[in-house]
């Protein structure tokens, strides 16, 4: 019932901004919790239970340029499993332009990755260690003694693996950045009962992660300022008034980098 509409949105986000170098891919929630088969659970967002979407944003203002509505499990078999395919379907309209794609553990893969830079689109994420490529040697903790801000690199190719401790590990592999250099970030220890900031180094692919990772979720903190999302029984209305809130967005975010009203 609101294919036609999105379709049409669509279009239009695409025809009137052009998104910066850095862009993010990551899930939302719409929530909804009435019957259909389509509605899904995630333990770890504000919003559980309710319709995920997968979204493209700007990560300078998260403008939002495309979006999927998650419909379940497929019928035929990925070769290269549903992160992979998400992201090639949402990046089409990006390849061989020299984009920056930024995305979570769920998206990446080392063959990602390098498919993209093929394709001309360079990535950063997080990654999981058990993901097909990552390199044996890293999966290895961290020594429980080493201070915070150690990291860990190699390197294959144009692909870059690093762990860089922090209150945990963190897993990260890029095809832009370089694994060492001069950034730091400030976390307090506890010395003599008392809380000490210290500067931690920070490689630069994780610095850049933080950085810029954050776009969808600048969208959702714009969108709840003046939602006109209403309760309802039929599960078409949710999504029709959660594109009312993305196109009133990005209208904003449009008159706002541009300085004048485009009507």
């Amino acid at each position: 019932k609101i294919k036609p509409l999105i379709q049409d949105l669509e279009l239009a986000w695409a025809a009137y901004y052009v998104p910066k170098q850095a862009i993010s891919i990551d899930e939302r929630m719409v929530a909804f919790k009435g019957r259909i088969g389509i509605k899904q659970y995630i333990k770890d967002k504000p919003t559980k239970w309710g319709f995920k979407l997968w979204i493209l944003a700007d990560s300078d203002n998260g403008y939002t340029y495309k979006f999927q509505v998650y419909t379940g499990k497929r019928h035929t078999k990925s070769t290269n499993g549903l992160g992979y395919d998400v992201v090639f379907d949402l990046m089409k309209d990006f390849l061989k332009q020299g984009y920056h794609l930024y995305c979570d553990n769920f998206y990446s893969s080392p063959k990602l990755f390098r498919d993209l830079l093929e394709n001309g689109c360079f990535s950063t994420g997080t990654v999981r260690e058990n993901r097909i490529g990552f390199p044996k040697g890293l999966r290895n903790s961290l020594p429980k003694t080493a201070d915070r801000g150690t990291s860990r690199w190699f390197r294959e190719g144009k692909l870059l693996f690093v762990k860089w401790k922090d209150t945990k590990d963190v897993s990260v592999m890029t095809t832009y950045s370089k694994a060492t250099g001069t950034n730091t970030v400030q976390r307090k220890r506890k010395e003599n009962g008392v809380f000490v900031t210290h500067n931690v180094n920070i490689p630069p692919p994780i610095k850049d992660y933080n950085e810029h990772m954050g776009g969808v979720d600048l969208s959702d903190q714009l969108i709840q300022y003046y939602q006109v999302l209403r309760k309802s029984k039929k599960w078409w209305k949710k999504l029709f008034f959660h594109l009312i809130d993305l196109a009133v967005v990005n209208s904003y975010l449009i008159y706002k980098s541009t300085g004048k009203c485009i009507s």
